[in-house]
């Protein structure tokens, strides 16, 4: 759940008081695909849920697997997972690794110019990408998701919510794309100008004792 925030998967991070990804759970029973195209759009590949009725319908659906259920609520697996990275046109992705402040994604069998990257993370400010080590700019991918959606916590709808992805214009042929995160806060200009007083500062006391043993010599 996502409880009266401004994140920007809200309110689709919305889970509670009946609702699931922004839908009451009532919708999602009565729209089998519903929840299966949610989850594939967003990139989900597990739901937990405690309603009995959404517990029974995915239990029945070859769409989903049960992973854990302990009496209470049972989380799902969905089969055919939905993929983090994915090419829009022609190519191939053949590995994603995911590290701190950092992807990596090497694609490959990409044909022509037209081709893009589509990597379900969302567009934060800071992050940076390079296709074969050069930089390049990234543009936006919006997922299809329903128009309308319920905010539950102010009970009223959400109109033409869009979550900004990341998607990045591709060379042909086989490339490496790095995206990288950094983000500078007043906090961390403080932080890298104390680090910069204090090893000033470390350095002046090793010259100066350095002096002084000299000069008693």
């Amino acid at each position: 759940g996502c409880f009266g925030t401004n994140y920007i998967t809200n309110p689709y991070a919305n889970s509670e008081g009946g609702y699931l990804l922004g839908f009451r759970i009532d919708k999602l029973i009565e729209d089998k695909n519903l929840l299966l195209r949610l989850m594939n759009e967003l990139g989900i590949g597990y739901i937990a849920t405690f309603d009995s009725r959404l517990i029974s319908v995915l239990n029945a659906s070859n769409d989903f697997k049960l992973e854990y259920y302990n009496g209470l609520y049972a989380v799902f697996k969905k089969v055919n997972f939905s993929n983090i990275a994915f090419i829009e046109g022609q190519g191939k992705v053949d590995s994603v690794d995911f590290a701190i402040n950092l992807i990596k994604v090497k694609v490959s069998q990409v044909s022509g110019n037209s081709s893009y990257l589509v990597v379900r993370q969302v567009n934060f400010p800071g992050f940076t990408a390079e296709v074969n080590g050069k930089p390049v700019p990234i543009d936006t991918y919006y997922p299809k998701l329903p128009n309308v959606i319920m905010n539950w916590h102010w009970v009223q709808p959400v109109y033409n919510w869009r979550i900004p992805f990341i998607k990045i214009n591709l060379p042909a042929n086989s490339s490496e794309v790095a995206l990288t995160f950094e983000v500078n806060t007043p906090g961390t200009d403080i932080s890298r100008i104390s680090w910069a007083v204090l090893l000033i500062l470390f350095v002046s006391a090793l010259i100066l004792f350095a002096v002084r043993r000299i000069s008693k010599k």
